[in-house]
């Protein structure tokens, strides 16, 4: 839902096209809350308000406003929905989840015995791919059960590849921060929506991370992949760009960003 959730939050949805946008966003969320993912609902939510904060400044207070009340609507036609497909037990789901007797939900035990392998390891790590060897030396569960992630990417990280894993993880995240302030600065509306949305994107899933191994998941990684490829591309000019007419109020800003782009390609 990032994508969809940053054209329409940028300004970059033409009227005849944001029901049909915010149904699928509905959707998409109904279908995250039926799954049952804690995780997945936070790094949700975490989006939402990035993007939140991401378009405010180009907004009136009146606008801001009017956005934080469609926030709170989406939210209720998410819940509303869920409840209308999944029935009252939807809801229920997460609670169950959360006292689930399943090995994978007892995250702290997972983490506490991770930082273990990582003060044994450091400071080169286990290497890749010998999580599941490590950990059986500090694991002091009854051993039935194979644990061979650590429930969190960054510890993950860090247990695998040591002080390096931990440089080359930060030198990513600066980067990846840096090129998300420069979406801001894009002057065709839907380029920086689109830049907006793979930013959120890979923020949901950074979020997610702190929980899970979702990038350990092929799937996910290479979604992960493509909206940085996307975050990346945005930030270019193109000699098909299209600022799509959004909004009469809007014309006064686009003609300021035309002749910004502009002087930018006389240069």
């Amino acid at each position: 839902a990032a994508l969809p959730l940053g054209l329409l939050f940028a300004g970059a949805v033409t009227k005849d096209k944001r029901l049909l946008v915010v149904t699928a966003i509905v959707v998409m969320g109904v279908a995250l809350l039926l799954c049952g993912s804690r995780g997945g609902l936070v790094a949700f939510f975490a989006e939402i308000v990035l993007l939140f904060f991401l378009t405010r400044p180009s907004q009136t207070r009146r606008g801001t406003f009017l956005r934080a009340a469609s926030i709170g609507l989406l939210v209720i036609a998410i819940v509303a929905g869920s409840i209308f497909v999944g029935g009252d037990t939807s809801l229920t789901r997460f609670a169950d989840t959360a006292g689930s007797q399943d090995f994978s939900t007892q995250r702290s035990h997972i983490w506490s015995v991770t930082i273990k392998v990582i003060t044994e390891h450091l400071p080169l790590g286990a290497g890749f791919g010998a999580f599941a060897v490590a950990y059986t030396k500090f694991d002091d569960a009854s051993g039935l059960a194979r644990v061979e992630q650590a429930h969190n990417d960054y510890l993950q990280v860090v247990a695998d590849a040591g002080l390096p894993g931990i440089l080359i993880g930060l030198l990513f995240l600066f980067l990846f921060f840096r090129q998300g302030r420069r979406a801001a600065k894009i002057a065709n509306t839907y380029r920086r929506g689109i830049a907006f949305g793979a930013f959120a994107g890979c923020f949901a899933v950074l979020v997610h991370s702190i929980f899970d191994f979702v990038l350990h998941v092929t799937a996910v990684a290479l979604m992960f992949v493509s909206l940085l490829a996307l975050l990346s591309a945005s930030g270019r000019s193109f000699d098909d760009d299209v600022d799509a007419e959004v909004d009469p109020g809007r014309r006064k800003h686009r003609r300021r960003s035309g002749s910004s782009a502009g002087s930018a390609r006389a240069r």
